[in-house]
């Protein structure tokens, strides 16, 4: 019987202490404890992760001190100006305080069990910048809005490839038959996992086999770790993974090969389609509402068109749209009418619309809704 063994990524772990700060217990968390203290699960720390949950609340800090700045500009009475600071500057205070001090807490309980904690040494740091040189890591996506290769993004590549090295330090004289690894991560928010490929609902990988936001770890990270099982967020999938011992789901190489070989193309597509579509994005500021309204960012209505899905491809976000016509009967977003797996329309060309569908070109109307026709000036 294989022996189970969890690890998770450093945004799980901040994910987590700002939920528990915010009041809320995740039943998964719960769980696992229990499957640990059981002695039923291993819980693997690589250091790493601990000394990112530092860096990861620090920045977070910073985010949310730039950004109460930002929000009494547009206040001219001066005392309520800076009471507003104030008050800001108090709760960013106590919620910051409340995360690092939840973060002390879930480091405890990760460190409870030494033997399993992977403390980042020379060694291991020494790994990593070869694997680096050598490019033995995913290979970052093209991305139309951060550039892969900016210092942020070599910095998170430098992070993943030390808990990697972490743990196949771990592994390294134990037979590998013998475990069983669940991972979990919220890496890749466009659905490519960060770590490996997983399972977007739309069949990126196989959506027989596998279910939505599960995956495996990407060949150049596989070598020298058991069997993976790799997981998007869910972590609940996670917990229930290691607790009824499920196998592992794999694809053989030749499927791998396939899934790879889509990415390129869907890679390629989206850079056709992106001047295509840009035209029919949503402007800045834009939303629509859950019973379908849509709305300006000053606002006002928008009549005469409806809102289509956007979607991920090839590293690109693709939408929401707006189209001509009146919202459907479900009310809502629409299914994106593009295929997500090759990137076309329905009608195979990337520069014909889907039918029925007339693009709305929105590009010029800032925070104003177009005017029907019956009111725009002769």
């Amino acid at each position: 019987m294989a022996i189970y063994c969890v690890c998770l990524d450093t945004n799980i772990l901040s994910d987590l202490a700002r939920r528990i700060e915010a009041g809320e217990s995740p039943k998964w968390w719960a769980d696992l404890r229990g499957l640990v203290e059981g002695g039923r699960v291993t819980l693997l720390v690589p250091e790493i992760t601990l000394l990112e949950l530092e860096t990861v609340i620090r920045d977070t800090d910073d985010k949310i001190a730039r950004e109460i700045t930002q929000l009494p500009s547009k206040v001219s009475d001066r005392s309520l100006k800076q009471h507003l600071k104030d008050s800001f500057k108090d709760w960013r205070t106590k919620i910051v305080q409340g995360w690092k001090a939840e973060a002390k807490k879930i480091e405890k309980i990760l460190r409870a069990k030494p033997e399993n904690v992977i403390e980042y040494t020379a060694e291991i740091a020494h790994r990593v910048k070869r694997r680096l040189i050598a490019g033995n890591h995913p290979r970052p996506p093209l991305d139309d809005s951060t550039d892969p290769n900016s210092p942020y993004k070599k910095w998170l590549r430098e992070q993943d490839c030390g808990i990697i090295e972490s743990l196949i330090v771990w592994f390294d004289g134990k037979k590998l038959d013998d475990y069983t690894l669940a991972f979990g991560t919220a890496d890749g928010e466009k659905g490519d996992g960060g770590f490996g490929s997983v399972e977007d609902g739309n069949g990126s990988l196989d959506k027989k086999k596998f279910e939505k936001g599960v995956g495996i770890l990407d060949e150049t990270f596989a070598d020298g770790l058991p069997l993976s099982q790799l997981f998007f967020r869910d972590m609940e999938k996670l917990v229930k993974f290691v607790e009824k011992e499920e196998t592992v789901k794999t694809l053989t190489p030749e499927e791998q090969a396939v899934v790879h070989e889509l990415k390129l193309q869907q890679e390629a597509t989206a850079q056709v389609l992106k001047p295509v579509v840009a035209r029919m994005e949503m402007p800045l500021g834009w939303s629509q509402e859950p019973n379908g309204v849509i709305r300006a960012a000053n606002g006002n209505v928008i009549t005469g068109h409806r809102v289509v899905q956007g979607f991920s491809l090839g590293g690109f976000q693709f939408g929401p749209y707006l189209v001509a016509g009146p919202q459907s009967e479900s009310s809502g977003d629409d299914q994106p009418f593009f295929d997500t797996n090759s990137g076309l329309p329905p009608s195979a060309s990337p520069d014909v619309p889907a039918p029925g569908l007339q693009t709305f070109d929105a590009s010029n109307l800032g925070d104003d809704p177009p005017k029907p026709e019956a009111e725009k000036q002769p």
